[in-house]
């Protein structure tokens, strides 16, 4: 979907210094913080209206940015990127596909993870309802085969909601491979028309169907991973406060972080049905198989623009699913700030010395 300009961007510089994680409640479990360091600006080479991923390869950096179509740069470091390359998809859906995590193997095989927006699903044509999907690159990420949609939400279509963009549907996502290879977790955005499914759910994969993903996904919910990916229902970890758009998260970006060992999830929060920004806000797990202990989100920066996303600045492993203490802050493809993550303890002795 076409996303806002960079306009929330630029005014959330000048209110960083106010907006960092707030104090834990008396008696919350220790949870580590995140700060973020002004830096001088990158911005991707090709336009961003999603997670962009990331990998390596030859020595190379790799990054995908997509805006209804994925472009390909590479280069020496996040710095020093390339010129983009549209990629090429055979086979599939038509239409519009945003390439928003990417999975490399040994040998080099890519499996990549797309968020397609159907055509005129309502009479007016200007509405979606998303879904996801798998595909598979043996030539470093410029051709891909298209492997099936793996989440979709049941065929509900609210055609009349406030909602700018969505009528229903489940995209908006990140996928993280477990360390044992086992499963692939699903973050994803749910804009269905009940409101007990809508907000950040999860669903995950087999790796061993990575090959033949199709009708294999499945959703958590009511605490076990019993619903179908594709038309199933899922109970969402972070859900609305009313309806989709007044008070939500969404747009989840989730990394394996060195330093912390834990996971981290970046979520946008919107405030409207013009998905205005009310802020960018971290939160953290030890494991991915159980959805229920996410921590509960933290306020990280106020304002924001979409899609905030980091990117890890170790040579040959650094990604958006892979940092350490020190990362690169993204948001709609643009990093004006590094990002620090301090263990509970490190955050303690700091406010001491302060």
């Amino acid at each position: 979907m076409v996303r806002q300009g960079l306009v929330a961007l630029f005014a959330a510089v000048a209110a960083v210094a106010g907006a960092q994680e707030q104090p834990a409640p008396e008696g919350a479990r220790a949870l580590p913080e995140a700060r973020l360091i002004q830096g001088l600006p990158i911005t991707f080479p090709a336009e961003a209206d999603s997670n962009s991923p990331a990998f390596w390869a030859g020595g190379r950096l790799h990054v995908l940015n997509s805006l209804h179509h994925p472009f390909l740069s590479e280069g020496r470091s996040l710095g020093r990127l390339d010129d983009p390359v549209g990629v090429e998809f055979r086979g599939g859906v038509t239409g519009p596909r945003w390439m928003e995590s990417v999975i490399q193997e040994e040998d080099g095989t890519l499996y990549g993870f797309y968020h397609y927006e159907p055509r005129r699903v309502c009479d007016d044509g200007t509405k979606t309802a998303p879904q996801i999907g798998a595909a598979r690159s043996r030539d470093g990420g410029l051709g891909w085969d298209d492997l099936g949609i793996i989440i979709a939400a049941p065929h509900e279509r609210r055609c009349a909601t406030e909602n700018q963009y969505f009528v229903g549907g489940e995209g908006d996502f990140t996928a993280v491979l477990d360390p044992e290879r086992e499963y692939l977790y699903f973050l994803f955005s749910a804009y269905p028309g009940a409101k007990e499914n809508q907000g950040v759910a999860v669903a995950r994969l087999r790796w061993s169907d990575r090959d033949q993903p199709a009708g294999r996904a499945w959703k958590w919910r009511a605490g076990r991973w019993g619903s179908p990916g594709v038309n199933g229902r899922g109970t969402p970890v972070y859900g609305v406060q009313t309806s989709w758009g007044a008070d939500a998260f969404w747009g989840p970006s989730v990394h394996w972080n060195t330093h912390l060992g834990m996971y981290v999830i970046l979520m946008n929060r919107v405030s409207d049905a013009a998905w205005t920004s009310a802020g960018i806000y971290v939160a953290y797990a030890s494991r991915l198989d159980d959805p229920t202990t996410w921590s509960e989100p933290r306020l990280l920066l106020d304002g924001g623009a979409w899609y905030p996303q980091v990117m890890g600045l170790e040579r040959g492993t650094g990604t958006d699913s892979l940092a350490g203490k020190y990362a690169r802050f993204f948001m709609g493809g643009r990093s004006d700030f590094f990002i620090r993550f301090e263990r509970p303890a490190e955050a303690s002795s700091a406010a001491r010395a302060n």
